[in-house]
């Protein structure tokens, strides 16, 4: 998935994150996006890290922006 890909290729955090929010709201985040989202990614790898995004992307996808620009 999006999520699994975003997280494998993303160099770091901040890209992975920017990555998700093109591809799920088609815009890039804000500075207190970006910052809220590296807290929840910060200090994890792996498979830990994908799950996290996918948890990101998620949010992404059931936020009001989504369902009413979308």
């Amino acid at each position: 998935n999006a999520a699994t890909h975003i997280a494998q290729l993303a160099p770091d955090d901040a890209k992975a994150i920017e990555a998700a929010y093109l591809a799920v709201l088609t815009r890039r985040p804000t500075a207190p996006e970006l910052e809220h989202f590296q807290a929840v990614l910060a200090n994890s790898r792996g498979d830990e890290r994908s799950r996290r995004l996918e948890d990101v992307c998620w949010a992404l996808v059931n936020s009001t922006e989504f369902s009413w620009n979308h």
